[in-house]
């Protein structure tokens, strides 16, 4: 009896000793998350905080140079719901990360990589032929070139050669935060050891 005793209370040892070892690990996971979120919280934040400059620049540039309102307006508008949707599909709430247990954070990581990927396949040609659309204006505004004669295949080089170097900009953004989602991804199933694999997503590429 005394030797079933000793067992059981070894038993309930081991048991406390895993459950401390699981929540130990589990808090080192949310403060590792919390440190990769912290650049993508940071950026829509940058994001938030330009818009307004960029309205003034754009609606004065506009003014100053005759140059259509709708430019401005339409990326003003254009700002401000991209500026909202980051806010769902890009910020991780510092809040949520202790709320939601481990398996729920993955699966809303998840869902967040879903959401950007749609959200670029469509931003990104109303982006291209919104800057499409305000180079023509602004290469071609009398005001600002004078008598200055651009042929259009000299607009139109400069205008792909810009819209290249933006996509190329945008690519990289969006590719960094997709990675950022990666990583925690991969981190929190290699706590679960869904990746016995010792490679990361630095591996991977």
């Amino acid at each position: 009896m005394d030797e079933i005793k000793a067992l059981r209370d070894q038993m309930a040892k081991m048991k406390s000793s895993l459950d401390s070892y699981a929540i130990i690990n589990t808090h080192l996971m949310h403060t590792v998350i919390k440190e990769r979120s912290k650049g993508l919280n940071r950026l829509v934040t940058g994001e938030i905080i330009l818009i307004p400059f960029l309205c003034l620049f754009f609606f004065g540039l506009c003014y100053v140079l005759d140059m259509s309102m709708w430019i401005a307006i339409t990326m003003a508008v254009g700002c401000i719901v991209s500026a909202i949707f980051d806010f769902k599909t890009v910020r991780v709430p510092s809040k949520l990360i202790g709320q939601l247990s481990l398996r729920d954070f993955k699966a809303y990581l998840l869902r967040q990589k879903h959401q950007r990927a749609i959200q670029m396949t469509i931003e990104l040609p109303l982006s291209v032929i919104w800057l499409a659309w305000f180079l023509l204006e602004y290469i071609g505004n009398n005001k600002l070139f004078g008598d200055i004669i651009v042929d259009n295949t000299t607009k139109f080089i400069a205008v792909g050669v810009v819209i290249i170097i933006a996509i190329v900009v945008i690519a990289v953004i969006y590719l960094s935060i997709q990675d950022t989602n990666n990583r925690m991804i991969w981190e929190i199933e290699a706590m679960e050891g869904k990746n016995p694999a010792p490679k990361s997503p630095d591996t991977q590429q």
